[in-house]
């Protein structure tokens, strides 16, 4: 009888091996919807010739899941002592709703373990992102920030062209360029020279690009109307020095007080 029910129970998982003695195989599984199921067991049982009196030999197989040895030694201890306990009744399915049980536990400790290396994966992959994003940030940041490093190769390229318009320029080859002090004199208003205006008015003529006529705000303009000039005494200094008569509002001024050379 114990055997037509196991066989009703288990169906395509139960094997018939002997019957004489009887001897058959249940695989066991934990999930028997057969999702998540990371282990199985192949529970091998062996009537003996007294049984239910005496116990039953149980052999445990592993099938799949990685099982170890000792692993199998602590179940079938268990299903051994348990099958002591149960003597005298049919026992079979008692010690395969025991070794299931098992399973389950290792099973569930199989997903835990397949979860966390997931989710470790996901995380490793997360920051290997995000330290990747930050160094190209920071190469961004660097670039705008201190512009582009000097390295040998790009020192000694701009040397080379650097060198090559310096002697364009001294052979009067290149385009020449005024210095600061050069651009200012450069305005007739500020030169008495002739000579000198007329050797600037030669470098304006060699080069062609400079002081276009659309000057921008920062040009120098001098007021030419002799009436908004003044002169002042030749008696402060050698020479007289133009002085824009618009810098000084008529209206607002107030006269200022006399001072003479005796007062303190």
């Amino acid at each position: 009888m114990e055997l037509e029910a196991l066989q009703s129970i288990y169906a395509d998982d139960f094997k018939k091996l002997n019957d004489e003695p009887h001897e058959f195989e249940i695989t066991l599984i934990p999930n028997t919807d057969g999702k998540n199921n990371h282990v199985s067991i192949a529970l091998h049982v062996v009537y003996t010739p007294r049984y239910p009196q005496e116990v039953p030999t149980i052999t445990l197989k592993p099938l799949t899941g990685g099982i170890t040895p000792e692993q199998i030694k602590e179940v079938t201890q268990k299903l051994d002592a348990e099958a002591k306990e149960n003597l005298d009744v049919v026992m079979v399915l008692t010690l395969a709703q025991t070794a299931k049980e098992w399973l389950e536990g290792l099973n569930d400790a199989k997903l835990k373990a397949i979860q966390d290396q997931r989710d470790e994966e996901e995380r490793q992959e997360k920051l290997k992102q995000i330290k990747t994003i930050d160094i190209e940030d920071v190469k961004q940041e660097r670039v705008v920030i201190i512009g582009t490093p000097v390295t040998k190769e790009n020192f000694l390229e701009w040397r080379t062209k650097f060198e090559a318009e310096t002697k364009k320029r001294k052979a009067g080859e290149g385009e020449l360029r005024l210095t600061g002090r050069q651009i200012f004199a450069s305005d007739p208003a500020f030169i008495d020279d002739a000579v000198t205006l007329k050797a600037i008015a030669a470098l304006k003529a060699k080069n062609a690009n400079y002081l276009e006529d659309d000057a921008d705000e920062s040009t120098i303009v001098v007021e030419e109307d002799p009436s908004k000039r003044l002169a002042l005494s030749s008696s402060q200094g050698e020479g007289d020095v133009a002085v824009d008569a618009d810098l000084f509002v008529a209206d607002e001024a107030e006269e200022l007080p006399e001072f003479s050379d005796e007062e303190d």
